[in-house]
């Protein structure tokens, strides 16, 4: 029996219109981190959330469009570092405050315009985070204020 991770990489090498979804999925589902070899026209959030659950290190290569908060957690749940692999515009709420709970970096917290909500929580985690919010000038005295109302 040919293993379809080798198959799919000799074949992401060599002849990539042979790869089909499900040799894909295979693929995946034995190690995650072939999703990187899997052609963008193939990849689904289904076997992008299966790469993730093998290895949370396929965070990387999951496309923007695909990314969902579901995978993103499957992610974060095995290893926090891979909440810096989520594209900026999937990185919710619920997604930051798991991250950091689970010891992602303060810095790798998304830059929303408005998150004072998230800020609020981050920093109701640990005081450090005040140090580290984008907020600036009243924005800034304002979420100070909001913290002693807290």
């Amino acid at each position: 029996m040919v293993n379809p991770v080798a198959m799919l990489v000799r074949y992401a090498n060599n002849n990539p219109e042979k790869i089909t979804y499900e040799l894909a999925l295979e693929a995946v589902k034995l190690h995650g981190g072939v999703l990187e070899k899997v052609p963008h026209s193939l990849k689904t959030e289904e076997l992008c959330l299966e790469a993730v659950k093998n290895c949370c290190v396929a965070m990387k290569h999951v496309p923007g469009n695909l990314c969902t908060e579901e995978i993103g957690m499957v992610g974060i749940m095995q290893q926090a570092f891979v909440f810096d692999y989520i594209p900026e515009e999937c990185k919710t709420h619920k997604l930051s405050l798991m991250a950091f709970k689970l010891g992602a970096s303060i810095t790798s917290m998304p830059r929303f315009a408005y998150c004072e909500e998230l800020w609020l929580d981050l920093i109701k985690e640990s005081g450090t985070a005040y140090r580290h919010s984008p907020f600036t000038g009243g924005e800034h005295e304002r979420l100070h204020k909001l913290l002693y109302l807290v």
